[in-house]
Formats: structure tokens, C-alpha cells, sequence
């Protein structure tokens, strides 16, 4: 799996899956993801309107920023989350909005 297949295809297909997407709109944030490595580039997963995009979000409640190839890792296994973090792998300006992403995602 990709960072941009995440992003393209399996994001918003969970958005279309009315079981998934209840519980993803709990959340109710816009999260900034900023990746850098192979995938560099910036998407936005608004779970306030439930859609992504690519490009900055004028107005996230959380921005992220990580290596693409760890942004695959933790989103196949969000158990990675508290050792990428206390590793300094992951920037987050709202640890608790980023927690509660991690909890929905994979």
C-alpha cells in the first residue's frame, strides 16, 4: 500500500461506507498530513464534512508531519503511534486530535 492510495482510495471509500463514516465524523477535526520521503506532499482529511484532498487546509485543528513510508506503517498498525511519536518520527501540533485519528484509521 501507498501513502497516495490511502489518501485516493481507501480514505474515501471508508467515507462511503455508512458504518465507517458514522463513526469518522465522531471525530469532527480537519487533520493536516504533511508527509516527506518518496510521497512528499500535503493532504487533508476533513472528518468535520467527511472528504479528502490534497494540498493545505486553511484551517486544520491538527497538522501531522512524517515520513511517507511511516505514515503507510502506522496506518496498516496504529499500535505504532506512541513509539513513533516518543521516537520523534512524528510531529503533531494536537496529540489528543491525532490520537483520536489513529484509533479510527486502519
Amino acid at each position: 500500500m501507498s501513502a497516495n492510495t490511502i489518501f485516493t482510495d481507501t480514505i474515501p471509500a471508508r467515507l462511503n461506507d455508512p458504518a465507517d463514516r458514522e463513526k469518522m465524523l465522531a471525530v469532527d477535526a480537519v487533520f493536516q498530513i504533511n508527509l516527506t520521503g518518496d510521497e512528499e506532499g500535503s493532504w487533508h482529511v476533513d472528518l468535520k464534512e467527511g472528504m479528502v484532498g490534497s494540498g493545505e487546509h486553511t484551517d486544520a485543528d491538527c497538522t501531522i508531519t512524517m515520513d511517507s513510508e511511516d505514515f503507510v506503517t502506522l496506518y496498516e498498525d496504529s499500535d505504532q503511534g506512541p513509539m513513533f511519536f516518543m521516537g520523534g518520527k512524528i510531529e503533531v501540533d494536537n496529540p489528543m486530535l491525532a490520537m483520536q485519528l489513529m484509533q479510527i484509521m486502519g
